[in-house]
């Protein structure tokens, strides 16, 4: 296919980027350190900038799961399942009775059907982080569509349930992603708070203080479960968590859109 053609398909991005720098390093297998920073402070600001034109976006809990302003919040996790990193989650969760939604991926869902499974039998809700982690920033429409598409189909064979929920990789909107999620009625979920738990270098504690700082009345946090965060993520949530219930928190799972 010609550069002119190619072009030609590839979605318009919403006009809230950084000037296309953050778009492109998702294409590098190994991002360097520097850019992996980069990618992770431009989502601390794209969520709020991308509400603004794309008012159905949930950023945060729906008002009427706290109504009077109470110290509810939903934990979510992307990327998973993984062979140990779930599990481990899967435990701290359960310790301290806690539900939380999981953004799953197509293709670990086929390596990790066990895995997947398990977060269901353990009261959990899943949702739909498309078949890869697409970069749709930098992707055709058609690849955008199959993607999405693919991920909630692999949902439904392997879980027996079409995911109410979506969020793209990175959290990366196109003006396609939006249109097909209202026609599938799948609700776009980001997040309003991002600890930095799948940069290689960040210790635990870093985690643990952005969740014991950060959280608001129906905040939305965005952790993550992968050979990265596996590292601090749960040791983060087993330290967290405890502090957070005694303060007066509540979890919830994402409720129906």
């Amino acid at each position: 296919m010609r550069d002119a053609e190619r072009g030609a398909t590839v979605d318009h991005r919403l006009e809230l980027n950084s000037g296309g720098a953050a778009g492109a390093e998702s294409a590098i297998p190994q991002a360097a350190a520097w850019r992996r920073v980069l990618r992770h402070r431009l989502s601390h600001v794209w969520p709020r900038a991308a509400s603004w034109w794309v008012p159905d976006l949930w950023i945060q809990l729906p008002r009427h799961v706290a109504p009077a302003g109470d110290r509810v919040a939903a934990l979510t996790f992307d990327d998973g399942p993984t062979a140990a990193g779930t599990g481990r989650l899967l435990e701290v969760l359960a310790r301290w009775n806690v539900p939380a939604t999981f953004f799953l991926l197509g293709e670990n869902i086929v390596r990790f059907p066990k895995e997947a499974r398990a977060i269901l039998d353990a009261g959990h809700a899943v949702g739909n982080h498309f078949r890869t982690h697409l970069d749709c920033w930098g992707a055709p429409r058609r690849a955008v569509v199959r993607e999405v598409t693919e991920g909630g189909r692999i949902q439904e064979q392997v879980l027996g349930r079409i995911p109410p929920w979506c969020r793209p990789p990175y959290g990366r909107l196109t003006h396609t992603i939006v249109k097909w999620s209202r026609v599938h009625r799948q609700q776009i979920v980001l997040w309003d708070v991002f600890p930095p738990d799948s940069l290689e270098q960040t210790p635990p504690r870093t985690v643990e203080d952005m969740l014991l700082t950060r959280l608001r009345p129906r905040s939305i946090a965005c952790l993550h479960d992968n050979e990265v965060s596996q590292e601090r993520t749960p040791a983060a949530l087993n330290s967290a968590l405890p502090k957070l219930i005694d303060a007066g928190w509540r979890f919830v799972t994402l409720p129906p859109p």
